[in-house]
């Protein structure tokens, strides 16, 4: 048994390649349990996908071949070629898995270091609702340590101090490059965990007023009305966009729901305003805006003068929300992921002279659970041979016993009981003291299985001759 991680991040590779091997979770899942069920390559699994990741940790009997299962199913959907797939992706195995998720949780392996979301998402992976058809005691236990090393690097040390996530970066961004938010109309288009999290620091960055779009419009009116904002079905979009100055994109959808064939035409959205149709007092007044940021009543609030599309363009999501060519539009600026990444090395270089503890932590956890892993599959081995190797002698005391009186068959049983536990003396000790975690224990361990032939997860053996 081997766990490993097959995956891809901003580290190695570009939002647009991460597009490409985007997968929706629930397809991932389904794919999940085909291997395990069908195919029988996989023993667990659990998916972590966020914004700049998406991997796949498991525990497999057969790792390599579940490993091209797993490549193959992304050369499919992403439809690149194996070689640059390769390239853009990474496997860890082993304790390099373990240590590798830890750092994860941890926000060590994040654009920022100790970034604060990553830790949250880590703790729904291991709690989604489908995870529980696909994971096992051991992904479990990994994961927990996981949850428990980040839990503690934002405790023990100042990683998390400042701008501790890509939404507050972004925030930070748009300060600098915008005009005052007090001054806005935002649209934040997704109420999930990253439009919630942004549309919750656009709030207390006191923004002049807020619109929350979701495709479940009840989860929209529920943040919404913790915010203070306004809330709508996305399906408005199209009339949304004609009285946003900025708009957020967090919605995790396979294509791009915004480009420019989905803004209003300037002559269209000027002539809706001056002939308001049976909803005409919901709309906002077009007109240049204002050079000293002058603010015009309008009914039934006082809005800002807007162009007939939004000045401001983030996009959080990924894949990405808002097409590229929005930014050749005159008057538009657009930012994204990439351009918020480019902005945080300051924050980077901060927070490195906490690294180092953080490291240590991280080891630490990491080491404690490949301990526990460790103890699980010495026992789980020498359990199976024990088991093996005295049923065997019962079984042939029992067969040359058989016809003879009780006493004397207890006494061929007592002497097959105490010739096989002789011979499984030095067996034992070294079963029980090999370190999976080391070539040498785990070929101790692997030898074992192969030469008396059991399973070490179910305890079975081969038959008796």
């Amino acid at each position: 048994m081997e766990i490993f991680v097959v995956g891809t991040s901003h580290a190695v590779a570009s939002a647009g390649v991460r597009e490409r091997m985007h997968v929706d979770l629930d397809e991932v899942y389904a794919a999940l349990v085909e291997l395990r069920e069908r195919e029988g390559v996989l023993d667990e699994a659990i998916p972590l996908a966020t914004c700049g990741r998406l991997e796949l940790y498991c525990v497999s009997a057969r790792p390599r071949r579940a490993v091209a299962l797993l490549r193959r199913i992304m050369e499919r959907r992403s439809g690149l070629a194996r070689r640059k797939l390769e390239r853009h992706a990474y496997l860890h195995t082993g304790g390099d898995a373990a240590l590798h998720l830890c750092r994860v949780a941890a926000g060590l392996d994040s654009v920022i270091h100790g970034e604060a979301q990553i830790l949250g998402q880590v703790r729904d992976a291991l709690h989604h609702p489908a995870t529980e058809s696909v994971e096992g005691p051991i992904l479990h236990r990994l994961f927990q340590c996981a949850i428990s090393a980040g839990k503690r690097v934002r405790t023990e040390t100042e990683i998390g101090r400042g701008a501790a996530s890509l939404a507050s970066a972004a925030l930070e961004m748009l300060r600098r490059e915008t005009e005052p938010l007090e001054r806005l109309t935002v649209l934040v288009l997704g109420a999930g965990d990253t439009g919630a999290l942004f549309a919750r620091l656009l709030h207390k960055s006191g923004v002049r007023r807020m619109v929350i779009a979701n495709r479940t419009v009840e989860r929209a009116e529920r943040l919404a009305a913790e915010l203070g904002a306004e809330s709508a079905p996305l399906s408005e979009l199209p009339a949304l966009l004609r009285g946003a100055d900025l708009v957020v994109g967090a919605v995790t959808a396979g294509d791009r729901i915004v480009g420019p064939d989905t803004l209003p035409r300037a002559e269209r959205a000027r002539r809706d305003d001056a002939h308001p149709g049976a909803n005409g007092a919901a709309r906002t007044a077009v007109a240049p805006p204002a050079g000293n940021g002058a603010v015009h009543a309008h009914h039934p609030r006082a809005v800002e003068p807007t162009p007939a599309w939004p000045r401001y363009f983030l996009d959080l999501a990924h894949p990405r929300n808002f097409d590229p060519a929005l930014a050749d539009i005159p008057g538009v600026r657009m930012f994204d992921l990439e351009h918020v990444f480019e902005r945080v090395e300051a924050a980077r270089r901060a927070r490195a002279a906490q690294v180092p503890r953080a490291e240590a932590i991280v080891e630490e956890e990491a080491g404690e659970f490949l301990e526990w892993l460790g103890a699980r599959d010495g026992v789980a081995v020498l359990r199976a041979v024990r088991s093996h190797v005295l049923k065997l002698a019962y079984d042939e005391a029992s067969r040359y016993a058989h016809g003879r009186s009780e006493v004397e068959r207890e006494q061929i049983r007592r002497f097959a009981r105490a010739l096989a536990r002789r011979l499984l003396h030095h067996p034992t000790v070294a079963l029980r003291t090999a370190d999976p975690s080391s070539p040498q224990g785990r070929t101790l361990l692997d030898g074992a299985v192969a030469l008396f032939g059991v399973d070490e997860r179910t305890g079975s053996a081969p038959p008796s001759p």
